[in-house]
């Protein structure tokens, strides 16, 4: 099935990606200081991206990739307002110019339904069998 492919392939992704670190990576690891501050930093790290790779699916299938997309733009926000306020660091024009189009872009993304967006193509209130059933019938559209 799908489920147990992807389990396997995250399964043995993370066996040999452990085993490259280990073995790549040897000198950087003996040099870290293993306290319980920078372990308990590092599992946080670990918690944070399990929960995004688990949701960002439930997130695509009430919305769309490209809405997913878009708001990962979006944290350009935190980091021009942590930049701004918490470290006191000044921004150029140009990444100021760049997070004005990414607001602009995300604004006018959300501006018209979906179903302009996508011309005949299913809503969010659209259920997942009738995605299907809406896919089947127009052949240039794919279901993942």
């Amino acid at each position: 099935s799908k489920a147990e492919f992807l389990a396997f392939i995250g399964l043995f992704g993370a066996v040999i990606s452990g085993a490259q670190m280990a073995i790549l990576e040897r000198a950087s690891l003996a040099a870290v200081s293993w306290s319980a501050e920078n372990v308990s930093l590092l599992l946080g790290f670990g918690v944070c991206l399990f929960l995004m790779y688990s949701l960002v699916p439930v997130f695509i299938s009430m919305s769309s990739a490209t809405l997913m997309n878009l708001s990962l733009l979006t944290a350009d926000v935190y980091s021009l307002l942590f930049g701004l306020f918490l470290f006191k660091l000044t921004f150029s024009a140009l990444y100021i110019g760049g997070f004005v189009v990414v607001l602009l872009g995300l604004g006018s993304y959300m501006w018209y339904p979906e179903g302009h967006r996508l011309q005949g193509g299913p809503l969010l209130s659209t259920s997942r069998a009738e995605y299907r059933a809406l896919s089947t019938s127009h052949p240039e559209q794919t279901v993942a």
